[in-house]
């Protein structure tokens, strides 16, 4: 597979988390990892109240999930984030965006992001965070 960089010249230079376009070939199948929180398997939210803490469990979890399947993190091409008003974008955005680069420090070539969405509730009463991603090889 390869991964090509399309920048965005009027846009902010956010490279070191993620890219505004990303051109992506000669690959032979996708992985669609579904939105995870800070959920254990019984449903119960691990960190309610701490939106930094369950947005790095967040990736921990498709940390687990990448490798599992035999993929890694230079392998996603995609990434979004979700998040409820009970996050406080304003008070935690700059701790988020260091977790989110952070993760994907290592990787070469960054994703491209998807939407970063506020909404009213996710599925839990207590998850402030869901993170969706794409990878391919």
């Amino acid at each position: 597979m390869f991964k090509q960089l399309v920048a965005h010249a009027d846009a902010p230079g956010f490279g070191h988390m993620f890219n505004w376009g990303l051109r992506i070939g000669e690959f032979t199948e996708l992985y669609f990892l579904t939105g995870q929180g800070d959920v254990d398997a019984n449903l119960q939210v691990r960190h309610p109240g701490d939106p930094l803490e369950q947005t790095r469990r967040c990736f921990a979890h498709h940390a687990g999930m990448l490798a599992q399947a035999g993929y890694t993190w230079n392998d996603v091409v995609w990434a979004e984030a979700t998040v409820t008003k009970a996050f406080d974008v304003a008070a935690n955005f700059a701790g988020f965006a260091e977790i989110w680069a952070e993760t994907f420090q290592d990787v070469a070539v960054k994703p491209a992001a998807g939407v970063f969405r506020v909404v009213d509730a996710l599925a839990l009463p207590e998850m402030l965070i869901e993170i969706q991603l794409l990878a391919a090889k």
